[in-house]
């Protein structure tokens, strides 16, 4: 079926507003191609419309935020349709008192905290893209930022949700209340399943009080032997801490004069009595493994440090993303280091790492931006995948600007497992997409 033809379909399927102009699909590329359309639903029963239609033509649909903002997926070589969610910004429930909320999937995160901000709250999430990123792509893609070894990852705060499955049907998953636990946790399998298992279009997540004080506290090191020596102490640390990230090289070179090479930003949330016991804590046992003493950011410099680490990390470019375990994680990003640091990308580079959690991510940014076509642009710079490096990590992904895989990409990830795992991933599908209408997990 010709583009044109599979956007006169899904047009009579929406309203007016729910098909996007020809002319604007250049900003929809998902796994490297152009989709013949972009449908923008408004509510469930469209969605569900939509996906029951795309089964019956044999259309892949390719689930997104308010832009591709699930990476990597893989596509048949068959139409297709990407589902935006960007008009299912309703806020359907919000209680203060509980601390609980629920809103549409195109709602962002910026939205979302404005309003809770009035009444001292905040949704405990941070991933790359900062909070321009929809809630949607955030629950699809399960992606986790630094707050992540506080407060968990984005499947930890999600109380319930309504998915869509690849054939039509319109699930209704988990409560509204904390204290849920009834049969099969499907949220939490639908959290992170990057749109494979259903088209998340609404969810409810718990909630937290703003925090007295919010500070971060930041070291300078020089090298990577530093940053082993402060993250070892970091993990045997005795005081709960917010995040603790070690960024090379600083996202604000402006917070320490001379900028050094790389600094660990410790988050501190609590009260005033707490945070400066914490900080104080790290200044006696932390410090010592620096290049010269820690500063101190508060309140809104401190998110506003974050806040540009997360913006860095969702930027245009070849990114990658790797778990570790923790005690290993300064090993693999100091191959990373050495390998990128050698190739010297034009663009330059940067590498962060979770102290605690064992993730360590990587990019170069604007790289490869000017791909138009299908198959056109560079593919990934060898450095991004130094197998040297990565030797220690359980998982590895890396995507292109427009969520194309490298040629020969050693990503790795538990659909590419022929054994009982990727047993369950198939069984899985097939109970949630039995058509294949919806993108294939990772290879």
């Amino acid at each position: 079926m010709a583009d044109a033809a599979v956007a006169a379909t899904v047009e009579s399927l929406l309203t007016s507003e729910g098909v996007e102009d020809p002319e604007d699909r250049t900003g929809w590329w998902v796994g490297g191609r152009r989709p013949d359309a972009v449908a923008l639903p408004g509510n469930d029963e469209e969605v569900a419309a939509l996906l029951r239609v795309a089964g019956r033509e044999g259309w892949t649909v390719a689930p997104a935020g308010r832009g591709p903002e699930v990476e990597g997926p893989v596509l048949r070589e068959r139409p297709l349709v990407v589902l935006s969610t960007s008009r299912l910004q309703r806020l359907v429930d919000y209680e203060p008192s509980n601390l609980t909320i629920r809103a549409g999937a195109g709602s962002t995160l910026g939205q979302l905290g404005d309003r809770l901000e009035a009444e001292g709250q905040r949704l405990a999430l941070d991933p790359p893209g900062g909070e321009a990123r929809s809630l949607g792509g955030v629950l699809a893609s399960g992606a986790a930022g630094p707050l992540a070894a506080g407060f968990g990852r984005p499947r930890d705060q999600v109380l319930g949700l309504v998915l869509v499955t690849g054939d039509g049907r319109v699930l209704r998953l988990g409560g509204d209340v904390v204290k849920n636990v009834a049969g099969f946790d499907l949220v939490r399998l639908a959290v992170g399943s990057r749109g494979t298992l259903g088209v998340i279009t609404e969810a409810a997540l718990r909630l937290h009080p703003l925090p007295e004080v919010d500070r971060t506290w930041a070291l300078p090191l020089k090298d990577m032997d530093q940053a082993a020596s402060a993250l070892t102490r970091i993990r045997s640390f005795p005081y709960p801490l917010a995040a603790a990230e070690l960024f090379v090289p600083p996202p604000d070179p402006s917070i320490l004069s001379p900028a050094p090479p790389m600094v660990l930003a410790v988050r501190v949330t609590g009260s005033a009595t707490a945070a400066n016991r914490t900080v104080r804590e790290l200044s006696e046992r932390v410090e010592p493994a620096g290049e010269g003493s820690g500063v101190s950011l508060d309140n809104r410099e401190s998110a506003r440090f974050f806040h540009r680490a997360a913006e860095r990390e969702g930027a245009v470019g070849w990114r990658g993303r790797a778990g570790v375990l923790p005690s290993r994680s300064v090993e693999v990003a100091d191959g990373l280091h050495s390998a990128l640091q050698e190739a010297g990308p034009e663009g330059g580079f940067w590498i962060h790492v979770s102290g605690t959690t064992g993730s360590v991510r990587w990019g170069i940014p604007g790289q490869g931006s000017d791909v138009r076509e299908p198959g056109e642009g560079s593919p990934a710079p060898p450095e991004l995948v130094p197998e040297s490096a990565l030797r220690a990590a359980g998982s590895v992904r890396v995507v292109g600007p427009t969520g194309l895989l490298p040629a020969g990409s050693t990503g790795r990830g538990p659909s590419s497992d022929a054994g009982a795992r990727g047993r369950i991933v198939e069984g899985l599908r097939s109970a949630f997409d039995p058509q294949g209408v919806l993108p294939d997990p990772w290879p």
